[in-house]
């Protein structure tokens, strides 16, 4: 566990088993069957009081066969989460680097107001523990589109805000902290 620079505990150790994530983007490309995908969702809980952007990159199996002329990728709706139900208590720091999974299966036009499918994720520690497995979120649906994908990956957290004291932490803010950790 680290301290801030206040000396409390790190925004990003607070542990906490209250979390929603959603979906802010996805991007992704396919070769045939073997599919490539960036997504980044967004993580919150009240207990942590924090609110977390994690990337997960990843590659897998899927199709998108090109029925609609679309974007290689997808925006969601801003403020649409879900709660996920958590295996065991973790904190942002966990999430950061742990391996994952991603399942998208779906059509959506939103034209029709069509949005039929699942878009399902997971993470596990080092040891395979699962901090929460097959959680159903809301997905991207602005755009046209039908497909399907599991993607194998790692989540990477790249911005935390702390809400208890209002402090952005970017990228460069959360790499120096996790080399001063190292030391």
């Amino acid at each position: 566990m680290m301290l801030s620079p206040k000396g409390q505990v790190a925004p990003w150790d607070r542990p906490a088993t209250d979390w929603s994530a959603g979906v802010l983007i996805n991007a992704d490309r396919s070769v045939s069957l073997l599919t490539g995908s960036l997504w980044v969702f967004i993580f919150e809980s009240r207990t942590a009081q924090v609110k977390c952007a994690f990337a997960f990159v990843g590659v897998g199996i899927g199709f998108s066969p090109t029925v609609y002329p679309s974007l290689p990728f997808d925006f969601a709706m801003p403020g649409n989460t879900a709660r996920i139900h958590c295996g065991h208590v973790f904190t942002a720091a966990n999430l950061d680097a742990a391996y994952g999974m991603v399942i998208d299966v779906g059509v959506t036009d939103p034209a029709l107001r069509l949005n039929k499918g699942t878009l399902r994720i997971t993470a596990f520690d080092f040891s395979f523990k699962a901090y929460f497995a097959y959680q159903q979120i809301p997905g991207p649906s602005l755009m046209p589109s039908i497909g399907a994908s599991i993607v194998e990956g790692r989540w990477r957290l790249f911005a935390l805000l702390d809400k208890a004291t209002g402090t952005l932490w970017n990228n460069n803010m959360l790499n120096a902290q996790r080399s001063k950790a190292r030391r």
